[in-house]
């Protein structure tokens, strides 16, 4: 495994949010956008205009839970609920007055 997280991953209530925060995070990214764009850029070149929608709708959602998985497995998770609850603490806390 890498020694620095392509990616942070922030988990909250109802959220998933994904950053590249490295090099080789934007990279995999850039990898990803190129292969859910090309079928895309393909279309054209078809004499059906179909058969391009059919390939899209086929490798989109492929490519975006494969990048998914692989960004998953390489990210630092921050949860935002647990930040939350810390807060909450922080907060009782000094309004116990206990500076």
């Amino acid at each position: 495994m890498d020694l620095e997280p392509r990616f942070v991953l922030y988990k909250g209530p109802m959220q998933y949010k994904l950053k590249p925060c490295s090099a080789a995070g934007w990279l995999s990214f850039a990898a990803f956008m190129v292969v859910a764009i090309a079928p895309v850029l393909i279309a054209p070149l078809l004499p059906e205009p179909l058969w391009g929608m059919a390939i899209w709708l086929i490798t989109f959602p492929t490519a975006f839970l494969i990048f998914w998985r692989f960004a998953r497995a390489r990210s630092r998770v921050i949860d935002l609920g647990a930040v939350e609850t810390g807060w909450a603490e922080f907060e009782a806390w000094k309004k116990r007055g206990k500076r």
